[in-house]
């Protein structure tokens, strides 16, 4: 269970250093705003590499190196008033054009996760709820942010060149910044209210062909998936002069409903060790 609980981390989380970006860019120069997030990027990506040993994966880190290095490569070039007087929506953009990309790649990139045999089957479980998380919250960014960039649009438009009006920096330099934090409140609290879910749930050893315990998985998970998987169970058979007491397994039982078994069986349930 406590590798599965990993796998649900909060994949927001490597969003902020584009947040940070996004907040102080209308304080400080684009250019200090832009080494700020940068300087948080490496931190986040520092902490990232330290934890990622513990089986705790935030791939949302590089969508947002993607946008900082286009930035970057914008910066270089001469764009440097188009980038200071629209920066909150040219990262924006960029932002959008990457998420579309990383997206669509969700199938190749989990069907790979899936033939990486150097890693044990419990961590390439991890991995792959990991990245389940990841392409969720990058949908939730890019359908937010697509439906923002019409509002936006439309501001600029009716206000003829204006950006005075309190309304419009609302729409330009605020909105993404606080569509970004309701989306990592609304993840964090959704995986709170998954992990307590989890908590109550039956866990099941998973074994091989020869007995061998290779992971874990929710009761409820594996009913659902038409005994994909094999779990220890538990008989105790039950003798009297010679005869074996049998019963009636219940129609709604998941293995062989409605046929005769041994009365008394019971899964063996996951412990960790």
């Amino acid at each position: 269970m406590d590798k599965v609980k990993r796998g649900l981390s909060n994949q927001g989380i490597g969003f902020i250093p584009l947040l940070v970006f996004l907040l102080v860019d209308n304080y400080l120069s684009y250019t200090l705003s832009f080494v700020i997030s940068i300087f948080l990027s490496l931190i986040c990506t520092f902490i990232y590499r330290i934890f990622s040993r513990g089986k705790i994966f935030q791939f949302s880190l590089i969508p947002s190196a993607i946008v900082l290095l286009v930035y970057t490569l914008f910066m270089v070039v001469n764009t440097e008033l188009v980038i200071y007087e629209h920066s909150s929506l040219f990262i924006e953009l960029i932002l959008e054009l990457t998420l579309v990309l990383v997206y669509f790649s969700r199938g190749y990139v989990i069907a790979k996760a899936k033939r990486q045999k150097k890693y044990s089957v419990a961590l390439r479980t991890t991995i792959r709820n990991s990245l389940s998380e990841f392409y969720y919250i990058c949908r939730i960014y890019l359908f937010a942010y697509l439906l923002h960039l019409p509002f936006v649009i439309f501001f600029l438009i009716s206000a003829k060149g204006s950006y005075d009006s309190p309304l419009m920096k609302v729409m330009l330099d605020y909105m993404p910044v606080i569509i970004g934090i309701l989306i990592l409140l609304y993840e964090h609290i959704r995986i709170r209210l998954v992990s307590n879910n989890l908590k109550k749930e039956t866990w099941l050893p998973v074994v091989n062909a020869k007995g061998t315990v290779v992971g874990s998985i929710a009761r409820s998970v594996s009913e659902q998936s038409a005994k994909k998987y094999m779990h220890p169970v538990v008989r105790i058979v039950v003798m009297y002069k010679g005869m074996l007491y049998l019963n009636k397994r219940k129609a709604n039982e998941y293995v062989a409903p409605g046929l005769l078994d041994y009365p008394f069986h019971s899964y063996v349930f996951f412990r960790k060790q």
